[in-house]
């Protein structure tokens, strides 16, 4: 399970117009729409869009902005093709930038914006779920570590949040991951500890380089 066939692409996000601060499900449905195969492949994850600059009324898009789209190394032609199609989020007009693909890369520390779990809308049972997770994870693969070692991964619940798909309301948190190996980072990397990963849920990137956890 530990997949190294799986790489991150980083797409510019390109569009003058303020976008809703809450795009996960937009963002989604833009790409599937362009892509229908996105609609039905698994291994795909994305993340919230960075590096734009929060308003009282929004995201404000700047030419710096972007998102991570992770998929298998074998679908990367299906992501090239999103290079220049417009679509639209919400009311909000935007064009997709070339696709630059990165492989992925274990960091002791890991940050996500957002990590849903149904009926896991407390501190503690969601810091519970992540645990049994992650021991989940290492039971999965060859070489797994010992137990005390899974243990030893400290996990840090962040602000709580509010994820909508459509009209439908979800409670989630920013969570941090801290002591990780290099062979549990990248299977939180590739697989995570949670669902709604097409939604930009559940997306962990390196702490040191990422505004997720904000």
């Amino acid at each position: 399970m530990l997949d190294l066939e799986i790489v991150r692409c980083k797409v510019p996000i390109l569009g003058s117009r303020t976008i809703p601060f809450d795009t996960g499900y937009w963002l989604y449905a833009a790409i599937s729409r362009i892509e229908p195969g996105f609609h039905e492949a698994d291994q795909y994850a994305i993340s919230p869009i960075e590096r734009g600059l929060a308003g009282s009324d929004g995201l404000a898009l700047t030419p710096q902005s972007y998102f991570w789209l992770q998929c298998p190394l074998s679908d990367l032609g299906m992501v090239y093709r999103l290079a220049g199609k417009q679509a639209v989020l919400g009311d909000c007009r935007i064009r997709f930038g070339i696709p630059r693909p990165e492989v992925i890369r274990p960091a002791s520390e890991l940050v996500s914006r957002l990590v849903t779990v149904k009926n896991k809308t407390e501190p503690d049972e969601l810091a519970a779920h992540i645990r049994s997770r992650l021991h989940a994870l290492n039971e999965s693969v060859t070489g797994k570590e010992s137990q005390q070692a899974v243990e030893a991964i400290r996990i840090e619940i962040l602000r709580r949040r509010v994820f909508r798909i459509k009209d439908k309301r979800i409670v989630g948190f920013g969570v941090r991951l801290r002591r990780l190996s290099d062979r549990m980072s990248l299977l939180v990397q590739c697989h995570s500890v949670s669902g709604r990963r097409r939604f930009g849920c559940g997306f962990f990137t390196s702490a040191g380089g990422s505004e997720e956890g904000a």
